[in-house]
């Protein structure tokens, strides 16, 4: 029985983050899942291990700044959140221009007339009409650092659109499987190296990256393959880990830095942080581009600021794990190595690991009173539901490519949409739904006098109010694609997305109904976390359940999502554009399909599980 997907021993302490807190920046309706735990940073150690690894030295040891703490990152991160969410619009515009430019030449908005002097004789009319020629800056000598918006007639053209959709497919494909297959490794690299490390060469690839844009942006003709070079960038940054790494790494730091009992303060703050930023990222995207004239102000921006956080990672920040702790994970790290067969078996086997998590979705056998054994496959459903959820977040920027065809939107009028969308989504997220799930529990206790429940009973109340608001959650998404696929307007298409946006309640209810449902109970996890003290074995059972959900999230988001959407606009935008909604739609009926099935067995609450040899085999 092999061990080539256990990680080294980690080298903090677990704290069970909620996924769903650092939404992917690229799709703001999205319910995205990320978390340091998630690819072996937390969750396999004990705590007296991971007290070593944290920062708990003297105040006064060090001075302040090579003292790692918190605030080092969280005030890059609130910009960065906010001008990355700025650069979305601007960027659906500007594959389209790339395409555009490309493929109608005729249409390029830097056609100038030859000094105005020129002229020809209508023999029709016998007027004197101008002469009309291509000019290229570039070839005159001079490098313009203005990229106007593309002409409206790019916009409405069914094949630039298509070449924009697979360049976006390609793009977003090349960086999530790269990032999938790598993050595990990077974010392990981490605990060898340190946390600054890898957000530094997590920046590095970003700038290559913008490098390659700019590149395309000027002089396309230099670039191998045009603009189709962007997709080598997206590779580069998904070999580096990607955003998965960046956001793995940041919240490593942070729970390095913290204790418990801040801890989830610490991570409330940075999501109220990231769903700001999302939702006025936008509009000052917007803003900078009505004001400039230039589709890459904010990409300017941007760079700026990932030299200036590449810079800060790499020589300011102070590292947050201690030399000790990076030693003992560089020495486990090549005890791993060395106890394992290096043959091709072996290193296929560490290849497949991200996906070995998903076992934890493989039904389970449980002994009922009578003594009946049948398999449970009420988390097999939860995970089919999270994969038409995931599915739906890689679509964003065909719908964002809608958008701009269909309503003769440029990337300003798209920002301030996304910045509305974004809002709504936030206020959903931050106050609506916590008072409604307020309302739901006070309303079941004063149903029953919660003072004589068992702890069992206690958490089946919890579970069936986590199912309610999953199962809420998509059937306003159903209603919402049910709506976009109907409306041709622009206002009404704006009230569909609003109401679109208050579904995102879907991913924490679903994470925590996942929890409740797995082994080891949600309520055991909960009385131990709540102790300050969760064991090993229960560590490794939740740290397998996110991981697993953030692979989902993942695949379906960033690779099998972008692509099978793609497809389906490519096909359908000369005719059938809003086919992508009503394709959605499908898709949430089924994930409401796998949730109806789900059956929620009071009775069985705590009754001992059989033996799960699916879970040993896959360990």
């Amino acid at each position: 029985m092999g061990t080539y997907d256990t990680p080294p021993p980690a080298v903090v302490e677990y704290a069970p983050a909620d996924p769903s807190i650092v939404p992917a920046a690229d799709a703001p309706l999205a319910d995205p899942d990320v978390s340091p735990d998630l690819f072996g940073i937390a969750g396999q150690a004990d705590d007296a291990e991971a007290t070593v690894g944290r920062v708990a030295r003297p105040v006064n040891q060090k001075p302040w700044y090579k003292t790692p703490s918190v605030w080092w990152l969280l005030p890059i991160t609130a910009v960065s959140a906010m001008f990355r969410a700025s650069t979305i619009a601007p960027r659906t515009e500007l594959f389209i221009k790339f395409a555009c430019d490309e493929l109608r030449p005729e249409y390029r908005v830097d056609v100038s007339q030859w000094d105005g002097m020129t002229k020809y004789i209508d023999e029709s009319s016998g007027l004197e009409v101008p002469i009309t020629y291509l000019s290229d800056p570039v070839q005159k000598g001079t490098l313009k650092a203005t990229l106007l918006h593309p002409d409206k007639r790019c916009i409405q053209d069914k094949e630039v659109h298509r070449a924009a959709a697979k360049l976006s497919a390609g793009i977003t494909s090349a960086q999530g499987m790269l990032s999938v297959l790598t993050v595990g490794w990077w974010t392990q690299y981490s605990d060898r190296v340190g946390r600054t490390k890898l957000l530094a060469i997590s920046a590095a690839a970003v700038l290559i990256t913008d490098a390659l844009l700019f590149l395309v942006a000027f002089r396309a003709d230099l670039a191998p393959g045009g603009y189709r070079i962007l997709v080598v960038g997206g590779a580069i940054d998904g070999l580096a880990g990607g955003f998965s790494a960046v956001v793995a790494a940041g919240h490593a730091y942070v729970t390095d830095c913290s204790s418990p009992l801040t801890r989830s303060r610490i991570f409330s703050f940075w999501t109220g942080v990231v769903y700001a930023g999302g939702a006025l990222g936008p509009s000052l995207g917007s803003l900078l581009n009505r004001h400039t004239n230039d589709l890459l102000s904010t990409f300017y921006l941007c760079t700026a600021l990932h030299i200036v956080y590449g810079f800060l990672v790499f020589f300011v920040v102070p590292e947050s794990l201690s030399v000790e702790a990076r030693a003992k994970a560089r020495e486990a790290y090549e005890a791993d190595m060395n106890s394992h067969s290096q043959s091709i078996f072996g290193s296929l086997w560490r290849l497949t690991g991200f996906v070995r998590p998903l076992g934890v979705f493989i039904p389970k056998r449980r002994r009922s009173e009578d003594g009946w054994r049948a398999r449970d496959w009420s988390l097999t459903f939860v995970g089919i539901a999270a994969v038409g959820v995931a599915l739906n977040t890689g679509s964003y920027h065909y719908k964002f490519q809608y958008a701009l065809k269909t309503f003769h939107w440029s990337s300003i009028q798209l920002g301030y949409w996304l910045s509305l969308v974004g809002f709504w989504r936030a206020v959903h997220l931050t106050i609506v739904l916590p008072l409604i799930l307020k309302g739901l529990y006070a309303r079941r206790e004063r149903i029953a006098d919660s003072d004589h429940l068992s702890d069992e009973e206690k958490e089946a109340k919890v579970k069936k109010t986590d199912l309610l608001v999953v199962r809420a959650s998509l059937l306003i998404d159903l209603v919402g694609y049910i709506l976009l696929g109907i409306v041709t307007s622009q206002n009404p298409f704006i009230g569909a997305s609003v109401v679109l946006s208050f579904g995102g309640g879907f991913a924490p209810a679903n994470q925590s109904l996942a929890l409740a449902l797995a082994h080891p109970s949600a309520h055991a996890a909960r009385r131990h976390a709540s102790a300050g003290k969760l064991p090993a074995p229960a560590k490794r059972e939740v740290g397998r359940l996110f991981g697993a959900l953030a692979v989902i999230q993942a695949l379906g988001s960033q690779v099998i999502g972008p692509a099978v959407f793609s497809a389906i606009f490519v096909a359908s935008i000369g005719s059938h554009p809003r086919t992508i909604f009503w394709l959605s739609g499908v898709i949430i009926i089924l994930a409401l399909g796998a949730l109806s099935a789900v059956r929620l067995d009071v009775d069985n609450v705590g009754h001992p599980e059989s033996p799960n040899e699916e879970t040993q085999l896959l360990r």
